[in-house]
């Protein structure tokens, strides 16, 4: 339970980070085989990567609008989601928070999906 805590915490920490198409690219750290911070399209990864794509552990927040942005802390692999994550989708209208069971990018049928709506 302590590691979805932690978990939760660091999606909510990753919303003060603001993604820029002015800096795309490497930003910090190692990202061809290390740990390191990359931006490119309004989209931010922030954690491991092998061969240039992220691989192990890392935090993707990709904004689509000034409303809307979607977060995911968890496992890569060959640069597609990968094995546990947390996801968290922030629309205008409301959120939804998913515990995942991620594989190559899609979510499993095993996965928690929690919803909160503002509106409505």
């Amino acid at each position: 339970m302590n590691k979805y805590i932690s978990l939760l915490l660091v999606l909510f920490m990753a919303e003060i980070f603001c993604v820029s198409n002015a800096n795309a690219g490497c930003l910090t750290g190692d990202c061809q085989n290390g740990s390191g911070e990359f931006s490119e399209h309004n989209i931010k990864y922030i954690g491991q990567f092998q061969n240039g794509k992220p691989h192990g552990r890392g935090i993707n927040i990709e904004l689509k609008s000034k409303y809307e942005r979607t977060i995911y802390f968890g496992g890569w692999n060959d640069g597609k989601r990968e094995g546990d994550g947390i996801v968290l989708i922030k629309q205008d209208e409301g959120q939804v928070l998913i515990f995942a069971k991620m594989e190559r990018n899609h979510i499993r049928d095993n996965s928690l999906i929690i919803m909160r709506y503002i509106n409505g």
